[in-house]
């Protein structure tokens, strides 16, 4: 017996719901044609027909209209930095819109070009240093730092102007016969406070390159030299060899950890930093003016840590002398007799030799 099985064809179903189709069909296209229903607006008193809901841009387009972005210009050159700088002003019934602004029936439109702008003139002040040397082996006249006012454009950096506000005078090194003595490695009570005692005695006045952990040991005797108008110098905290081959952060705690603490102590921060050993190199350096300190070095040395005789010591110094020279001698880190003996004597043939004294 052969059995046959009935099935509803898709055909079928279809022709059953093609009417619904068509009629939501036909509502479709009633209701959007409803709602994108022809309307004439205004732009720049020109009228157009577009759909309902249409943007001013497609409007514009239209009605054969255009507006541009504003463009930015270099303040010196007039070169073109940017030709999208300023957008279009656009207005729709009085009330600021933009391209996708949607229009209505009867909406009037204001269209106007980007207005051009030319760019700020920025103005920084530069400083002309006067030239002294990143490192003073002898004593120096400072001169002045010169100071110019710079305009330049603040997109492209076009200089526009420079203005001389502060003259530079020019560093020069000393000429006249003068010199400066410079005592390191202390304080230390047994030499510094005779030192210090002669020099009043002589009304001189003398540059202490102090240790930091010297100076944590006798904060008093730091006291003393700024009270006696002395000149203090960072000499790094723990005196190491060979400075220049420490890591940054190592030079930076040998450098500013003794001045920091020189500042704390007496209200006076150092300006200068003398290396140990003149170990210096870059980093060094850099460690030392970020601090606004000075690197002060030296144009002549007695060899007075080694103990030679006073005699000795102020031949070395005589025979090396010059208008400006920076004497190296030492008020601690060791036994220093020789160099307290010795100052007297030399300061007298110093001054029988025609030289004075600064600091640096």
């Amino acid at each position: 017996m052969t059995h046959v099985m009935q099935r509803t064809t898709p055909r079928r179903v279809k022709r059953r719901l093609r009417p619904f189709l068509v009629l939501g069909f036909a509502l479709a296209i009633f209701l959007n044609a409803g709602s994108r229903q022809a309307v004439t607006v205004h732009i720049n008193d020109r009228k157009v027909t577009v759909f309902d809901r249409t943007t001013v841009d497609r409007a514009m387009t239209k009605a054969g209209l255009s507006v541009r972005d504003g463009a930015l210009y270099s303040a010196g050159r007039s070169v073109l930095l940017d030709d999208g700088f300023n957008p279009p002003g656009i207005w729709v019934n009085g009330e600021s819109g933009g391209r996708s602004t949607e229009l209505r029936r009867n909406d009037t439109v204001l269209a106007e070009n980007g207005p051009d702008a030319w760019e700020k003139v920025e103005i920084e002040k530069v400083v002309i240093p006067s030239g002294l040397p990143e490192v003073e082996h002898r004593l120096w006249n400072p001169g002045q730092n010169g100071l110019d006012e710079v305009g330049k454009g603040s997109h492209s950096g076009e200089l526009i102007s420079r203005t001389n506000v502060v003259p530079m005078v020019p560093a020069a090194p000393e000429a006249a016969p003068v010199v400066a003595l410079t005592f390191d490695d202390g304080p230390d009570p047994r030499w510094t406070v005779p030192i210090i005692e002669n020099l009043k005695r002589e009304g001189i006045k003398a540059t202490f390159c102090v240790v930091g952990r010297q100076a944590r040991k006798f904060p008093e005797l730091i006291a003393l030299i700024v009270a006696e108008g002395h000149l203090l110098c960072d000499h790094s905290e723990t005196h190491p060899s060979g400075l220049k081959s420490q890591s940054r952060s190592e030079i930076d705690l040998e450098v500013g950890s003794p001045a920091f603490y020189l500042r704390s102590l007496s209200g006076v921060a150092p300006g200068f930093f003398r290396a140990p050993g003149g170990s210096i190199n870059d980093t060094v350096i850099s460690a030392a003016t970020s601090r606004n300190m000075r690197m002060l070095a030296w144009s002549v040395d007695p060899r007075d840590f080694r103990g030679p005789s006073p005699a000795e010591i102020q031949k070395r110094v005589m025979d090396e002398v010059k208008p400006g020279s920076v004497i190296l001698l030492h008020d601690g880190g060791g036994i220093r007799s020789s160099t307290v003996a010795a100052l007297p004597g030399l300061i007298t043939q110093l001054r029988a030799a025609g030289y004075g004294f600064r600091t640096p």
